[in-house]
């Protein structure tokens, strides 16, 4: 009865306005042909990335299918070339390894404007990262400059006010004053900042890899730097993959002069020996 009604009404507006149904054609024609523009855009632009990296993981796991829904939703929405590929980012890594990304993340990247996204690139461009450990250390480390909650940050362009856009964004958590110990021989390993590489004391991973194991189990009361650290969430850290880094000179020298006198090769050797 209900649908009865509704196609009597339908036509009833139709016959009082002939070019309705043509108008109602062309709205719904136009839109499902930019909606499929847009998401065989996002999937050419996939396989692209598909192309330069193919690894694919040793696990069995599918795609889930409520997450393919909901991105081929969010894609078909999305004209914009550089939120294109960031999509096709996300698809080709998930597409390597299922459930690399959480269907959070993709509804954070739809939602983000671009003064936010601009933000965020800086501050990836400045976040430390062990390449052999994964992501487990990666944050953005202070305390070369001080304080972020007091806008020690704004040189290299984070600002209080602009960490707060990415607090509001769920990309970072809101602590900024968190802090962890990290083991000094770990700031001997190869130290990606941004999108650059450095090898602060390879001497000193040469010196570890000579103990013995007895030598090592000494270590465990190592020396430790205790650092002020900004953390990514969860989703700042999928997001975070997504990114083209580069590097902030102006962090990465003040980074070298705050680290290098920690790494003391014979302070080590007395402590772990």
């Amino acid at each position: 009865m209900i649908t009865k009604k509704i196609s009597e009404a339908a036509a009833f507006k139709a016959e009082k306005d002939p070019f309705l149904i043509d108008r109602t054609i062309n709205h719904f024609s136009s839109k499902l042909l930019r909606e499929q523009t847009n998401r065989e855009e996002v999937v050419r632009k996939a396989i692209d990335e598909l192309k330069v990296d193919p690894t694919k993981s040793d696990s069995d796991k599918e795609i889930d299918l409520d997450w393919l829904e909901m991105f081929s939703r969010i894609a078909e929405t999305k004209s914009n070339e550089e939120v294109q590929l960031f999509l096709a980012k996300i698809l080709a890594g998930e597409i390597r390894s299922p459930g690399t990304f959480s269907p959070k993340a993709i509804q954070t990247l739809s939602t983000l404007d671009q003064a936010t996204a601009k933000i965020f690139q800086a501050f990836c461009n400045i976040s430390f990262e062990i390449p052999q450990l994964g992501d487990s250390f990666c944050a953005v480390i202070c305390d070369p400059f001080g304080n972020p909650g007091s806008n020690a940050l704004i040189s290299v362009g984070l600002s209080y006010g602009e960490l707060a856009y990415l607090q509001d964004a769920g990309l970072i958590q809101h602590d900024l004053s968190a802090w962890r110990e990290i083991p000094v021989f770990l700031f001997a390993m190869p130290i990606k900042i941004g999108d650059k590489i450095f090898s602060f004391k390879p001497e000193m991973m040469d010196f570890i890899s000579s103990l013995t194991d007895e030598q090592l189990q000494q270590t465990a009361g190592m020396k430790k730097v205790k650092v002020n650290s900004i953390n990514f969430t969860a989703v700042g850290r999928e997001l975070r993959k997504v990114l083209h880094l580069s590097n902030n000179q102006l962090y990465n020298e003040k980074f070298k002069e705050w680290l290098m006198p920690k790494l003391d090769i014979d302070l080590l050797r007395n402590n772990s020996l």
